[in-house]
């Protein structure tokens, strides 16, 4: 049988299941967006800081436990890259080493990126959670080995990609696949808030951002099986506000489709997402 490409399989042999005890796809951000979020690092937590703790962090987790899947992957304003698979050949020299490289390389593609396209996009977050997604299937291969999404993320989810962020929530949800969020920066991650509580995992915003590696460690390190025998940080409690459908702006009141269930911030002939006809009087 033909293995698929990118995904681990003995030759010879047909593959029933993922052959790894359990999967851990991390998404961290990157480019414009990151450094615009953490600027400088006075005072807190800069980007040098962020890759040079992600990075020990990457190599501290292959020695806790190098028989899981671990994939990184980046995502910026110019969409998502896979930088890293640990069961590739090829990744000897340890996680860090293979991330770092692909990190430069990354990071000259985005500067080309950003010289001919000085007109800044928003996170493609949605995207990201996305080929995560896919990739968590491809490499369960039809059985139900454990698998989390763990995103370190420095700016704002946009509210444009509320729809699409929700639906990969929903998929993560239905899957059985953890999404936990450490969120650095100023302001909140609203949708990762909701995605961590919807699948069960943990969203932390760090108090020392500075701290990121001893974060990482302490709180996202292990696993859900085991964080019931731990004492974890506690969240202030998620944002449930809707977001309008037609805007994609934050509501604390709005107007609701009978229909469908949409939410709209302004008075509206008909809905936009089914068509039906408002009643008023």
């Amino acid at each position: 049988m033909l293995a698929r490409s990118g995904a681990p399989s003995q030759a010879g042999t047909e593959s029933t299941g993922c052959k790894f005890p359990s999967i851990l796809e991390i998404v961290l951000e990157t480019g414009s967006s990151l450094r615009a979020a953490l600027g400088t690092g006075k005072g807190g937590l800069g980007v040098d800081s962020y890759f040079i703790q992600i990075l020990a962090f990457l190599n501290l987790l292959s020695a806790l436990d190098g028989q899981a899947a671990v994939s990184v992957r980046s995502v910026s304003d110019h969409g998502s890259t896979l930088l890293y698979e640990s069961w590739k050949a090829g990744t000897a020299q340890g996680a860090a080493a293979a991330v770092h490289a692909a990190l430069l390389a990354l990071a000259e593609r985005e500067e080309g990126a950003d010289a001919a396209r000085p007109t800044r996009r928003v996170l493609q977050l949605s995207a990201a959670l996305s080929h995560v997604l896919c990739h968590v299937n491809r490499l369960r291969r039809g059985g139900d080995t454990p698998a989390r999404v763990l995103c370190v993320l420095a700016s704002s989810e946009p509210s444009t990609q509320y729809i699409p962020l929700m639906n990969a929530v929903f998929a993560a949800q239905r899957d059985g696949v953890v999404m936990d969020c450490c969120k650095l920066g100023s302001g909140e991650a609203r949708f990762a808030q909701h995605a961590s509580q919807l699948t069960g995992g943990m969203y932390l915003k760090p108090s020392e951002p500075q701290a990121l590696l001893q974060n990482l460690l302490m709180v996202f390190a292990a696993g859900p099986g085991a964080r019931a025998q731990l004492i974890l940080p506690t969240s202030a409690g998620v944002d449930g506000g809707a977001t309008c459908m037609c805007h994609r702006r934050p509501l604390t009141m709005g107007r609701v489709c009978s229909v469908c269930l949409s939410v709209f911030c302004e008075p509206l002939p008909v809905c936009l997402t089914c068509g039906s006809e408002f009643v008023t009087g």
